[in-house]
């Protein structure tokens, strides 16, 4: 009897707080609102999607995922204004690798300093199918709030947006998405839209309209711990004064304009887009955190036609501005395992070896870290004097490239205090401390020069069920300019926070978010390159395209069917060397500029209106330029791998790494709107 009474007593108080809901969502004259979603379960696979090479079995991709988007739209001022002089907007986001939580919510890496080595990253994950804000904006009437008359509505929105700039390759709506060959700061794609606000509305109605935009991409100057922080401590001359200061915030500022030059049924709708933004980007990261900061202003046009029969489209921009490189000290105090032994030694500081003079160590190589002699720091051996003396020869010697390679200065006794130092050292160098031939690295600046243009263009068939498409681009290109380390211009093109795939011609491999694929430019040969391996480019930069594509969307048919074919063939804009995989080396031979040829089919079938079944498929054939380069090593794993493959003809098969093999992708789910 208690717990019949009991769930009488629930009953009604949940009854009472399902009432309270309604009546807090219930639309009122004044208020209304509307729920909508999409869940969109899939799976995926793809084989030689990045190295495009047979040999090597781990580059494929198999996985289940699913995303969920939850949004709700509201309004406010039908009632008492006639229209709607406010909205605001949620969506919230799911989605998740099935079996694969670390893929749920993983967090940003964070430098750890252990016990003075700060030479790696840690990071974790959220192992619950959380949800998180995707975007999250308010919006209102200027004039209405304000008392403020004007001709035609001008509208203030704030929070986390969609913004883009043309055809989103200058400015997108990737938040935090940019070109890796400078450093630009990059993160997952469109999970979440960039926090900004924005003015925007008609300067002529109907002809002519604006939008004035600012985003914030990182705050660092958000508190005094973030202001103090020791950032710059290996920059060069700021031993004394390391701390970041106040107002390191990346931001974003942009202006577009649209004019709609005449719209009407017999000339069709013609719409231009003059546009420019400008980054500054205080914190770059070139090999080191916060060693360069940048300037990036991007101005651009763009433009788009639409009549009953054709319609084509275009964007251009160029890049000015540029990227200050900061004059930095290259050594820190890293791990080093000796003898079983965890060990933190100097990364760029030697005992007992002239780097000037390889001969002076065995099996020691030219700009290779000899890690059995660096010097151990006093970070982990509380040795008395000796070792203290070292550390302050340190981290007091004179900053400057004319130093790299010389001596810093002898410490008597040190290699009998000190714990695993080599016994081979020559007796000439016993405890004499030497820099690195890197060790520091002068400031330089790298001017931007990049530009791009695309255009498209399709015509009309049987009303507007078949359409036949064509499309060509250029996206400037360059060698990375952070390998040479002197002023220079670099002439490739920057996207900022791009995922272009193409609009009337879709790419499904190479272009936007879906593409993998990493296409290397040129070996560094000089000491002062920040690594021994080339820079990988991918995005929308040193790339040449054309292609075609057919769009058949039958009206007469009860279920909706789209059926999407597409070409694309794409080449550099900028040249890179051969490799010579039986030499193991890379040669003075410019390497084809064909990168190869993409067939994709894009299906969908709507099995009721707003559930659909989606089929997407690509195949990659590479070009000449892939078997110019086959077996280049793009890390240290590479580089070992080549380095133990017997290779005695230009055509092995078994050549590890980049190669010219067929490559293929399939993507095959559901997408349900409510």
């Amino acid at each position: 009897m208690k717990i019949y009474r009991l769930s009488i007593v629930a009953a009604a108080l949940l009854s009472q707080q399902i009432h309270c809901l309604g009546a807090l969502f219930k639309p009122t004259d004044d208020f209304s609102f509307f729920f909508s979603g999409k869940y969109r379960p899939e799976t995926f696979y793809a084989h030689n999607y990045s190295l495009l090479n047979n040999n090597m079995h781990e580059d494929q991709s198999y996985f289940s995922r699913h995303t969920l988007d939850v949004t709700i739209d509201s309004f406010y001022g039908l009632g008492t204004y006639g229209w709607n002089v406010a909205q605001m907007k949620t969506t919230v986001r799911n989605r998740a690798i099935w079996g694969d939580p670390a893929s749920i919510s993983p967090v940003t890496p964070a430098v750890i300093d252990d016990l003075g080595a700060n030479d790696f990253s840690h990071n974790h994950f959220i192992p619950r199918n959380i949800m998180w804000i995707r975007e999250f904006w308010l919006s209102f009437d200027v004039g209405t709030a304000f008392g403020l008359t004007f001709n035609n509505p001008q509208t203030f929105i704030i929070g986390a947006f969609p913004f883009l700039l043309g055809r989103g390759i200058a400015l997108g709506e990737a938040y935090a998405i940019g070109n890796s060959t400078l450093g630009f700061y990059t993160d997952f794609n469109i999970d979440q839209f960039a926090w900004g606000a924005s003015f925007y509305g008609d300067l002529v109605k109907d002809v002519l309209r604006y939008d004035f935009y600012t985003g914030i991409v990182r705050n660092n100057t958000a508190s005094v711990s973030k202001n103090i922080e020791p950032i710059f401590a290996q920059e060069m001359g700021k031993r004394d004064n390391p701390e970041r200061g106040f107002g390191s915030v990346n931001f974003i500022v942009a202006q577009k304009f649209q004019w709609s030059v005449f719209k009407n049924d017999y000339w069709g709708n013609l719409t231009l887009e003059p546009y420019g933004f400008f980054n500054h980007d205080p914190e770059q990261s070139v090999e080191f955190r916060a060693d360069a900061e940048s300037k990036l202003l991007t101005l651009g046009f763009a433009g788009e036609f639409e009549s009953a029969r054709w319609g084509f489209g275009f964007d251009t921009a160029m890049n000015m501005g540029r990227q200050r490189v900061r004059s930095w000290d290259r050594n820190r105090v890293v791990r080093q395992l000796r003898d079983g032994v965890d060990m933190r030694v100097n990364s760029h500081v030697y005992v007992g070896v002239d780097p000037r003079n390889p001969s002076s160590v065995t099996n020691f190589e030219p700009y290779q870290v000899p890690s059995s002699k660096n010097v151990v720091s006093v970070a982990t051996s509380d040795i008395s004097s000796v070792g203290k003396q070292a550390d302050r020869l340190i981290n007091t010697s004179p900053q400057s490239e004319f130093f790299n390679g010389k001596p810093i200065g002898v410490v008597s006794d040190f290699s009998v205090d000190m714990p695993f130092i080599p016994n081979n050292v020559s007796p000439a160098l016993t405890d004499q401390l030497f820099n690195a031939n890197n060790r520091y690295r002068s400031g330089y600046k790298n001017k931007y020069k990049g530009w791009m243009f695309v255009a498209d263009s399709g015509i009309y068939f049987c009303g507007k069920d078949l359409q036949l498409a064509a499309t060509a681009g250029i996206a400037s290109g360059d060698d990375n300019p952070n390998f040479q380390t002197i002023d220079g211009d670099y002439a490739g093109f920057i996207g900022l926070q791009e995922i272009y795939s193409g609009k009337r011609v879709r790419s499904a491999f190479l272009l936007g978010s879906a593409g993998k694929l990493q296409i290397p430019l040129s070996t560094p040969t000089t000491d002062q390159a920040p690594t021994k391996f080339a820079q990988m480019s991918s995005g929308f930069t040193n790339l040449v395209f054309w292609g075609a594509g057919l769009h058949y969307e039958p009206s007469h048919m009860k279920k909706r069917i789209v059926f999407n074919p597409n070409m694309y063939m794409y080449w550099q804009d900028r040249a890179t060397h051969q490799f010579d995989a039986v030499k193991k080396i890379e040669t003075d031979q410019f390497a084809h500029t064909f990168l190869g040829t993409e067939l994709n089919l894009f299906f969908d079938y709507y099995m009721f209106r707003d559930l659909k079944l989606f089929y997407v498929s690509s195949i990659f054939v590479p070009g000449n330029h892939f078997t110019h380069i086959k077996g280049k090593p793009f890390n240290s794993r590479h580089a070992r791998l080549l380095e133990a493959t017997t290779i005695t003809s230009r055509d092995a098969k078994n050549i590890p790494n980049i190669g010219d093999d067929v490559a293929f992708t399939l993507n095959i789910g559901l997408e349900y709107r409510f």
